[in-house]
């Protein structure tokens, strides 16, 4: 059961992806894609794992943007590598 939602969450944020244009909406990128929240998500903690952000991401789309970790950094003033999964997308 477990197996079928992780593909469930999987498949959707490659759609999620695509959706978003699939590339860095800064730079254009293919690679090392993560969505970059802009405003407050509510999500805090050990509540930001994939599931429940990709739920908040559909819900509340115009609070994130699709960025390479790259032009994420650069959104967010650092210089640094985050602990998450990036997003491999390539075509």
């Amino acid at each position: 059961m477990a197996n079928r939602a992780n593909e469930y969450v999987k498949r959707r944020w490659m759609e999620l992806i695509e959706e978003y244009g699939g590339e860095c909406q800064d730079c254009g990128k293919r690679y090392d894609l993560e969505f970059a929240h802009l405003g407050e998500t509510g999500l805090k903690g050990k509540g930001r794992g994939k599931n429940r952000r990709l739920f908040n991401i559909l819900h509340n789309r115009d609070l994130y943007r699709l960025l390479c970790m790259d032009c994420h950094d650069i959104l967010d003033g650092m210089n640094r590598r985050r602990q998450q999964d990036y997003i491999k997308h390539e075509t």
